[in-house]
């Protein structure tokens, strides 16, 4: 308990052997507390206002869920290896200055995460209780700032009862739907052709607010001890998304299908749904427990910034960062927040797979198997081997996301290949190019030359301060 409650001291350097603790278990709250609030629900809502009934919702949430839940786990097991954030990683693949790319991207997505946390907050209190809107926003804001603060430890620890309180509300909530259920308007309204498209489209939402996790993975396992087995890690962290995210979105499309022609909302549901002072509690519960969904995808900002090499403290990075959220909250509020949440996950998605398959190729094919891992020294120096750009990386990377383009199918943009597939698929081509792109290309130049006593045979290395 003292340590959770101490702030923490790192920021992106290195985590040294005698700071590492705790137990891989935790990894499932970790992952699963932060789906504990009303976004999920909401791509839930989304799948049942696009017409496709609560069978082809319930498939495309599971199916991607499931592979979310896969390819986090795995980059949760990276983080012990080395003890640093996910971010900070990708020099390994990017090159140091290279790697401010991915690394600003990244901190954009996270603070969009975060101020979409403080809208759903503010709104579910004020849905609740009446309390003013804005007010309710900044206590939001604040109260999750100074979460992140404190950091990784306290974090984890508030991550288990949030867990458990969302577990409490899921449970009943599924109860007073399985009672409801002869009552719920279960059918698609669209033809055969739309229905396709708009699966594509809420299987690639729902794989994006999930899979997202993929660039902050290892921030909440980096301090677990280096030997710690790749599966002991992936296999609760992975179940812990999968189950944290399909759970409240398939509730959010039973919700919707409770209403008036499927047309309302998580809190119309809810009142539908629950008896009494029942919804006004869920909703309250939900609406609290964004908090530490807010503080996880602050931290995660904070991690990226930092690892662009800004000269921030991590305490000030948190100030900077959680200021610019709150901005971006009070542009991402209002009657059309569930069109700039959709759109907003669907540029973040277009850039994580294609960063994802370059990553996942250079750890778990090149580093773990053939390279071996670098000095942990040599990840934090503008010069040497990870110095400047890594063009293989970066043209992987960029080209992927670019190519794919034209297959894009959403309700952001349809390029001429998505428009005539009838199904979004650039995501996860982008992911599966720019894999086999990198593995091309980096089988035939091979690693850089490295002098063989800069090669790392351990992770005993000195802490690197940034």
């Amino acid at each position: 308990m003292a340590r959770s409650i101490a702030v923490e001291s790192h920021g992106v350097d290195y985590i040294p052997p005698n700071e590492r603790h705790g137990r891989a278990r935790n990894q499932f709250s970790v992952r699963f507390a932060p789906a504990v609030y009303l976004a999920p629900m909401v791509i839930g809502v989304l799948a049942i206002h696009m017409g496709l009934g609560v069978i082809g919702a319930i498939t495309a949430l599971l199916a991607a869920n499931l592979l979310a839940g896969l390819l986090v786990g795995f980059f949760a097991a990276m983080g012990p290896k080395l003890g640093m954030p996910q971010m900070a990683m990708g020099r390994m693949a990017f090159g140091f200055v290279g790697n401010y790319l991915p690394a600003v991207l990244s901190g954009l997505t996270c603070m969009g995460y975060f101020a979409v946390g403080i809208v759903l907050s503010a709104e579910a209190l004020e849905s609740a209780f009446g309390v003013p809107y804005l007010p309710t926003l900044i206590v939001s804001a604040t109260i999750s700032v100074l979460l992140t603060a404190f950091g990784y430890d306290l974090l984890h620890l508030v991550s288990k009862w949030v867990t458990a309180a969302g577990v409490v509300v899921f449970v009943v909530v599924t109860g007073f739907i399985a009672g409801n259920a002869t009552s719920l308007d279960a059918g698609a309204t669209t033809d055969t052709a739309d229905f396709w498209l708009s699966w594509s489209m809420i299987f690639a939402l729902a794989f994006t607010i999930n899979g997202a996790w993929v660039i902050a993975a290892s921030d909440y396992s980096r301090y677990l001890p280096a030997d710690t087995p790749t599966l002991r890690i992936a296999v609760p962290a992975g179940l812990g998304v999968a189950s944290g995210y399909a759970w409240p979105m398939i509730l959010g499309a039973f919700l919707a299908a409770s209403t008036t022609g499927g047309q309302g909302d998580v809190f119309d549901g809810l009142d539908n749904i629950l008896p009494g002072a029942l919804g006004p509690v869920a909703i309250a519960i939900l609406g609290v427990s964004s908090i530490p969904h807010n503080s996880a995808n602050h931290y995660a900002s904070v991690m990226s910034l930092l690892s662009t090499g800004i000269r921030f403290t991590r305490l000030n990075a948190t100030y900077v960062t959680g200021l610019i959220a709150l901005i971006a909250a009070l542009a991402f509020g209002g009657s059309k927040f569930e069109e700039n949440f959709s759109n907003l996950l669907v540029v973040i998605g277009h850039f994580i797979l294609p960063w994802a398959g370059v990553v996942l190729v250079n750890f778990y094919l090149f580093r773990s198997r053939i390279w071996g891992f670098p000095r942990v020294e040599s990840l934090y120096q503008n010069s040497g081997e990870f110095g400047g750009v890594n063009w293989i990386g970066m043209g992987s990377f960029v080209g992927a996301a670019a190519v794919t383009i034209p297959l894009m199918a959403n309700s952001l943009y349809t390029g001429p290949l998505g428009e005539a597939i009838g199904f979004d698929i650039s995501d996860i081509a982008g992911f599966v190019l720019a894999g086999i792109v990198y593995y091309v290309l980096a089988s035939r130049v091979g690693r850089s030359a490295e002098p063989a006593a800069e090669r790392a045979t351990g992770h005993d290395r000195a802490v690197i301060d940034e």
